[in-house]
C-alpha cells in the first residue's frame, strides 16, 4: 500500500527569523497514537515587526487530549537551524491511506526542543549546513491535523546577532597612553657579527607607526612607520 498525503497546503513564505512556535499534540488515548494537532508560528520581518501564520492544522479548539507547548526562542541570538521528526498513519481505522507527523523536534544554535508526540514511523528531516529556517510550508487536515511541514532556509552569513554586551567594541581604539610612546618609535638593536673586530653597534630606529582594530582586549594589528633612522654607537 502506498502512503499519500492529502490535505489542504500552506506555505508562509520566507521572513527574517522564526521567534516562537505554539505546539498542539494529541496524547495517546484508546485505539488512537500521538500525532501533532497544529502549529502556530510567529516570524520576526524587522522593524519590530512580527507576523503570525495562524493555525496549521487541526482547528478544533479545547480538544480534552490536546498538550500545548509554547516554545520562545531569543532572537536574534536563537534561531532555528532544523526540524526532524517521524510520520505514520495515525488513525487506521479511519484513514488507513494517510499518513501525518506523529511526533517532531525543534533544533535552535542552542538547544533542542522536543519531542512532541511519539516518536514512531518513518524518520524525516528539514535541515542545511550553516543555514537558519525563516518560514514554513506543507499541509493538514483541518478536522484531524498537520500531515506534512517542510521549511525555507536562508544562509546564516546574511543573519545580524546582537553582540554581548561585554564584547562590543571599546569607546577608544587607541592603545594606553603608557604604550603610545614605544610604539610610536621602535629601536631594533642589530646584532654585531662574530667575525667583525670594530667596538661599534648599529640601532635602527623606526618612527610613525601606527595601530588598528585594537578593540577591547583583543589584538590589533600594527603598521610599521616609514621614517628609518640609523644610530652608530661604541661597544662599551
Amino acid at each position: 500500500m502506498n502512503l499519500v498525503t492529502p490535505g489542504l497546503r500552506f506555505d508562509d513564505g520566507r521572513h527574517l527569523g522564526v521567534k516562537q512556535l505554539v505546539i498542539r499534540h494529541a496524547s495517546r488515548t484508546y485505539n488512537f497514537a500521538s500525532w501533532l494537532l497544529s502549529i502556530d508560528i510567529k516570524y520576526h520581518d524587522g522593524n519590530g515587526i512580527s507576523t503570525s501564520s495562524g493555525v496549521h492544522g487541526c482547528q478544533i479548539p479545547d480538544l480534552p487530549t490536546a498538550q500545548v507547548t509554547m516554545i520562545k526562542l531569543d532572537y536574534p541570538n536563537e534561531y532555528l537551524t532544523a526540524i526532524c521528526g517521524y510520520v505514520d498513519i495515525p488513525w487506521p481505522h479511519t484513514l488507513p491511506w494517510v499518513t501525518a507527523i506523529r511526533s517532531i523536534f525543534f533544533r535552535s544554535n542552542k538547544k533542542m526542543y522536543g519531542p512532541f508526540g511519539d516518536p514512531v514511523g518513518r524518520f524525516f528531516a528539514e535541515a542545511i549546513p550553516e543555514t537558519m529556517i525563516v518560514g514554513f510550508y506543507g499541509c493538514s487536515l483541518p478536522m484531524y491535523g498537520l500531515l506534512q511541514i517542510k521549511a525555507h532556509m536562508k544562509p546564516l552569513e546574511s543573519h545580524q546577532i546582537c553582540p554581548p554586551k561585554d564584547l562590543l567594541p571599546a569607546p577608544s581604539c587607541r592603545p594606553p597612553q603608557d604604550l603610545i610612546p614605544a610604539l610610536d618609535s621602535l629601536q631594533i638593536k642589530v646584532k654585531k657579527d662574530e667575525d667583525d673586530n670594530t667596538n661599534q653597534h648599529s640601532t635602527c630606529v623606526v618612527s610613525n607607526n601606527q595601530i588598528s582594530k585594537n578593540h577591547g582586549d583583543g589584538n590589533g594589528s600594527l603598521s610599521v612607520g616609514n621614517r628609518i633612522k640609523y644610530i652608530v654607537n661604541q661597544y662599551s
